[in-house]
């Protein structure tokens, strides 16, 4: 069973958070209710919601500036639901960092809907996230596999044509990226090389153009 998704209601009429908080509870959700927006942002430290309702007009400070201290610290969902319908209301909320508005009167299927569409975009924000750190993660470890191989190719050519010599350089294809090349018994020598880039070449090297070492 997955956890349940805590959301803070922030509304100081008694009546209206009663009924968000058991909309909210049959729902499967788990509320925390505050009637001020001092105890709001309290609980919102506290508790780390997952989502915020909020009310604009409160007692002690006006909704929009709690929307922006809330910023300061999260990007979680915060839904406005107010009873001010003014367009110049809406904007400043929105502008402030609000995800939705919903004004008063408001269904609970409307609610919950608003809550369903904004816990949704977190969800896949959070896939992304988790996607994105696993391609990092597959990528790191391929460069650490690619500079593992190339020091083996390094220490076999360093055993083959001795220690005071390095590997040398062919030159590099099309893109200016520097190729090595190791040493066999044969006349030429097809050695895989890679670039900068982590891309893969092959260059012929003829045994004339290699350091010799005593028989």
């Amino acid at each position: 069973m997955s956890e349940k998704r805590t959301i803070l209601v922030i509304e100081d009429e008694h009546a209206i958070s009663n009924f968000i908080c058991r909309a909210l509870s049959a729902s499967d959700y788990k509320p925390l209710a505050a009637a001020s927006g001092k105890e709001g942002l309290s609980l919102f430290f506290s508790h780390g919601p997952d989502l915020v309702l909020l009310d604009l007009g409160l007692p002690d400070m006006d909704g929009v500036e709690i929307i922006k201290k809330i910023r300061g610290w999260s990007n979680l969902p915060i839904i406005v639901v107010s009873a001010r319908s003014e367009d110049s209301d809406k904007v400043a909320a929105l502008d402030a960092g609000a995800d939705d508005y919903l004004t008063k009167p408001f269904s609970v299927e409307e609610l919950l809907a608003r809550v369903r569409v904004a816990l949704r975009r977190v969800r896949y924000e959070d896939e992304l996230r988790d996607r994105f750190y696993e391609e990092e993660r597959l990528r790191q470890e391929a460069l650490r596999r690619i500079r593992y191989d190339e020091a083996l190719r390094e220490q076999e050519y360093a055993r083959r044509c001795g220690p005071d010599h390095r590997a040398p350089y062919a030159a590099a294809p099309e893109g200016g990226y520097p190729l090595y090349a190791s040493r066999r018994d044969d006349r030429f020598d097809r050695a895989p090389a890679l670039g900068r880039d982590g891309g893969a070449a092959v260059v012929q090297v003829r045994e004339a153009d290699l350091p010799q070492t005593a028989a």
